[in-house]
């Protein structure tokens, strides 16, 4: 370790200087604050919805979350929705399905979806057969 790593080490402030009552306040508004704190919650909010949008479709189609988070972003490109909006939907759809309220008119729209970013992105292609060499 070089004297600038210390010299680093030391600038920083240890776990009492932050948590501590003699911690420092921002000099923030807290209207800022607020509409901070508000972003937070939407993008927590946004992130347990796409969640739960990635894991129904892993389940109901048999593939990796990384592929289902595929399909939600092309859905996405493909209708013009926010991805956010699109795993809404496919939440809301299957919540809509069990309790027996599905609006079939949007399930089909995202089922078309689904099955064109499928098609295009995540479906193995054919295999192709093997090429045979001249007949001895």
């Amino acid at each position: 370790m070089n004297d600038n790593d210390q010299n680093d080490q030391n600038d920083l402030p240890n776990e009492d200087e932050i948590d501590g009552p003699d911690a420092p306040v921002p000099d923030v508004p807290v209207e800022q604050l607020w509409a901070e704190v508000e972003s937070l919650r939407r993008g927590l909010l946004t992130r347990e919805l796409t969640g739960q949008a990635t894991g129904l479709l892993a389940a109901w189609l048999s593939i990796t979350t990384d592929q289902a988070w595929q399909i939600v972003s092309g859905v996405s490109n493909h209708t013009n929705l926010r991805a956010r909006e699109v795993a809404r939907l496919l939440v809301d759809s299957a919540n809509d399905a069990v309790a027996g309220e599905a609006d079939q008119e949007q399930m089909l729209k995202i089922a078309d979806a689904i099955d064109i970013v499928y098609a295009r992105h995540i479906r193995p292609a054919a295999p192709t057969p093997p090429v045979s060499g001249p007949a001895v």
